[in-house]
C-alpha cells in the first residue's frame, strides 16, 4: 500500500487564516458601533477581492470553490446594506437589485458544499431574493462574524512524488472552473432580461479559466432548458483550442431567438449553460467543466400585454419588472394593461428623449402650462388623438388622459424623493381613475431644483407607488416618471 502524508501550505494558511480573522474581526466591530452603511458596504467589497485572489491563488478546486463561494457570499452582503442605503434614496436600486438576482442562485448552489455554520447559508437566511435584510443589520453583522471560514489548507501527495507532479495530477482530474459572462446585443445580461418573441439576437460569452486539459481539442455549450424545442433556437457556441496551453480568455458569439411569448405572469424562461470538452474521437471523456458568472440565463419573453417598444431599453425591462411585482401582489390589475401599457412606452420614450436631446435641460422655470405642451408633442407622435388634454373628471380637470388612463402633470422647484412626491400629488391621480375604476395613475414630474451632483441612471427616475384609499378597500398605485430640468453641462463637473 503505497504510503501517504499531509504537507501544510503554509502561504495559504496563514493567508486565508489571516484573511479570516479580518472578515470576522470587522464585523464584529461595525455591530458594536453607529454603523454608517456605505463604508461598511467598501469594506465588504475590499474583503470579497481579496477571498477572490485567495480563491485564485489555490492549487486544488477545493480550495478554490471554498474561498469563491466566500467571495460571494461578502458580495452579497454588501448588495444588501447597499440595498438598504438606496431604500433611503441614495444608491441604484435597479441595477443593485440586478446584481442580487445574479449572485444568489450562483451562492446557493455553492453553499451545498459548505458546513451549517457558513458564511453563505448565514446570508441566504438572513438576505431575501430582492437583497431586503429580514433580520436587523446588527444581527447580520453577527451572523458574519460568527461564521465559520475556510483556513488550514493541506496538500495530500506521496512520499515519492513531486509537487509539481502531484497539482498537475490534481488538475486534470479535477473539474475545470469555467468563469463565463454573458451578453446581448453587446449589453451584460440582466436577471431575467426583457427579449422580444421572434427577434433574433446577438448572444456572446466571455470565458476565463486557467488551462486546457492536455486532451482538449476544443469546448463547446450546451443550454438546457424546459422549453419545447420548436420553441427557440441558437447558434452553435463552439471555441477551438488552437495552439493555446496557457491561462485563457475568449468569448464565442452566435444568436439566440425565442419563438413564444410570455404573458406578465409567467415565470421567466431559464437556460441552463453546459460545458463539454471536445476531444478526439479514440481520446477518453473529460470531467465536464464548472460554470461560475452566467451559468443561467434567465429570459423573459415579451408578449402581447408587456412588449414595451419604447426604443430604451433597460428602461423598458425596469418597467416590465415594476408591473409584474405589482400583478403578483394583485393580478387583476391585468385588466388595465391593455390601455395602460402605450401610455407607459409613450412616457418611457419621452424621458429618453428628454434626457439625451437636453429638452428643458437649462430652463430654471417653466410653467406646467409650457410642460404640459411639450410633454403632449411627445407623447401624440406615438399616442395619437387619444391622448387628450383638460378633460373635466371627477369635479375637476386632469391634465392628460389617454383612453381612461390619468396622467398628471407637475413642476418642482425642491428636490423631493419620489415616494413623498407619490404621496403628495398620487391622491389627486387616485380619485380622477376611481371615476374610470381603474387603480393605476401616473405622474409625470419635471424637478426645476438645482443640480450640485449629476444625474444618475434613468431607471432611477421611474417608481411605481401604492396610494391608500377611503375604507378598507385595496390600494391604488400610480407610476412617477421624474424628468430632471435646471441641469448644468457635463463638462463643467470636470473643472
Amino acid at each position: 500500500m503505497e504510503s501517504r502524508y499531509f504537507k501544510l501550505e503554509m502561504a495559504h494558511a496563514v493567508g486565508s487564516a489571516h484573511l479570516a480573522a479580518r472578515i470576522s474581526g470587522i464585523a464584529a466591530e461595525s455591530a458594536e458601533s453607529d454603523l454608517d452603511i456605505t463604508s461598511f458596504a467598501e469594506k465588504l467589497r475590499l474583503l470579497s477581492d481579496a477571498a477572490e485572489k485567495i480563491s485564485e491563488s489555490g492549487p486544488s478546486s477545493e480550495h478554490l470553490q471554498a474561498w469563491t463561494t466566500v467571495s460571494l457570499a461578502l458580495r452579497l452582503a454588501e448588495c444588501a446594506f447597499l440595498q438598504s442605503s438606496a431604500a433611503r434614496g441614495q444608491g441604484n436600486a435597479s441595477e443593485i437589485r440586478d446584481r442580487i438576482r445574479l449572485l444568489r442562485p450562483e451562492l446557493d448552489r455553492l453553499s451545498t458544499s459548505e458546513g451549517e455554520g457558513g458564511l453563505a447559508t448565514a446570508l441566504l437566511e438572513a438576505v431575501d431574493g430582492d437583497g431586503i435584510i429580514n433580520a436587523s443589520p446588527t444581527k447580520l453583522l453577527l451572523r458574519i462574524a460568527r461564521a465559520d471560514l475556510p483556513t488550514l489548507y493541506y496538500k495530500n501527495e506521496s512520499e515519492n512524488s513531486h509537487s509539481h507532479g502531484y497539482l498537475q495530477h490534481e488538475r486534470e482530474s479535477s473539474p475545470a472552473v469555467i468563469k463565463l459572462v454573458a451578453f446581448l446585443d453587446g449589453l451584460p445580461l440582466a436577471s431575467p432580461q426583457l427579449v422580444r418573441a421572434n427577434i433574433s439576437y446577438t448572444l456572446e460569452i466571455e470565458l476565463h479559466w486557467e488551462e486546457w486539459p492536455t486532451e482538449a481539442t476544443g469546448l463547446r455549450f450546451r443550454f438546457l432548458t424546459t422549453m419545447p424545442a420548436t420553441s427557440y433556437e441558437h447558434s452553435k457556441f463552439q471555441l477551438d483550442r488552437g495552439d493555446s496551453r496557457e491561462s485563457i480568455s475568449g468569448h464565442v458569439k452566435g444568436s439566440l431567438l425565442l419563438r413564444s411569448p410570455q404573458s406578465l405572469l409567467a415565470e421567466p424562461v431559464a437556460f441552463s449553460v453546459c460545458g463539454e470538452w471536445c476531444t478526439a474521437t479514440d481520446a477518453k471523456a473529460l470531467p465536464a467543466p464548472e460554470i461560475v458568472g452566467h451559468n443561467v440565463l434567465t429570459l423573459r419573453v415579451a408578449g402581447s400585454d408587456d412588449v414595451f417598444t419604447s426604443g430604451y431599453r433597460r428602461l423598458d425591462s425596469h418597467i416590465a419588472h415594476l408591473l409584474r411585482d405589482a400583478l403578483a401582489e394583485e393580478p387583476t390589475l391585468r385588466d388595465e394593461l391593455r390601455e395602460l401599457v402605450p401610455l407607459l412606452e409613450a412616457l418611457t420614450n419621452l424621458l429618453g428623449q428628454f434626457a439625451q436631446g437636453g429638452v428643458l435641460k437649462s430652463e430654471q422655470q417653466v410653467s406646467e402650462r409650457e410642460f404640459r405642451q411639450e410633454a403632449l408633442k411627445l407623447l401624440r407622435v406615438r399616442l395619437g388623438e387619444d391622448a387628450q388634454e383638460h378633460v373635466n373628471q371627477a369635479g375637476g380637470e386632469s391634465d392628460i388622459r389617454y383612453r381612461g388612463v390619468v396622467l398628471e402633470l407637475k413642476v418642482v422647484h425642491q428636490t423631493v424623493e419620489q415616494a413623498t412626491l407619490a404621496k403628495k400629488y398620487g391622491e389627486q391621480t387616485t380619485q380622477y381613475e376611481g371615476i374610470e375604476a381603474r387603480r393605476i395613475g401616473v405622474l409625470l414630474i419635471l424637478d426645476l431644483a438645482e443640480k450640485i451632483k449629476p444625474p444618475g441612471d434613468l431607471r432611477n427616475y421611474i417608481s411605481l407607488h401604492e396610494i391608500a384609499v377611503h375604507g378598507d378597500a385595496e390600494p391604488s398605485r400610480v407610476f412617477v416618471f421624474v424628468v430632471n430640468g435646471n441641469l448644468r453641462s457635463p463638462s463643467t463637473y470636470s473643472r
